[in-house]
């Protein structure tokens, strides 16, 4: 946090580049959109 930016690091395994925009086609890309979602919510305050 040298930058005062908070940051989260999610690995999903055996998923392709960008795969969260695949959310209406996947779970795995449903649930990755929904945790980025609550990070960004978060962060916001």
């Amino acid at each position: 946090m040298e930058a005062g930016s908070e940051v989260k690091l999610l690995i999903y395994d055996k998923m392709v580049h960008a795969f969260p925009i695949m959310a209406p086609l996947f779970p795995e890309a449903q649930k990755a959109m929904s945790d980025i979602a609550e990070f960004i919510t978060a962060s916001l305050g």
